[in-house]
């Protein structure tokens, strides 16, 4: 599970063990990412905050889970699954799987689909918007 808190603050915790970060100022962008031993490959990153800067490379089959609002994400390597439940988020996605925007007014963009022309979307909220970057 990685969070990223109130001025920048950064903690990752995985399956055999856990890693703290902090130092980026305001309004910086967090880069949150699989590291030793810290976060096993796969583990899903968990986004509950509001107004948050994120970068995140995804791991192979990775779940990655939006439930904040008005986030700015940009993911790189293969997202398995982006699940973004929250309200006013920007994801930018190099490759999606799956994508299930379940809030409402969420903008999500990806380059390529991890299998296929394009990954299987489902946008069950309002106001989503899910497209191909160009």
């Amino acid at each position: 599970t990685v969070s990223v808190k109130p001025g920048g603050a950064v903690d990752a915790q995985g399956q055999h063990g856990a890693v703290s970060g902090s130092g980026a100022s305001p309004g910086a962008a967090a880069t949150v990412g699989a590291s030793g031993d810290a976060d096993e490959a796969g583990d899903p990153l968990n986004l509950l905050d509001n107004g948050k800067t994120v970068e995140h490379t995804c791991a192979a089959e990775e779940a990655v889970n939006v439930s904040g609002n008005a986030n700015t994400l940009t993911l790189h390597g293969p997202c398995e699954t982006i699940n973004v439940n929250g309200n006013g988020n920007t994801v930018r996605a190099d490759v999606a799987g799956t994508i299930n925007a379940m809030g409402n007014q969420n903008s999500v963009t990806w380059k390529s689909a991890l299998t296929g022309k394009k990954p299987q979307v489902n946008a069950l909220g309002s106001g989503n918007k899910v497209s191909q970057a160009r």
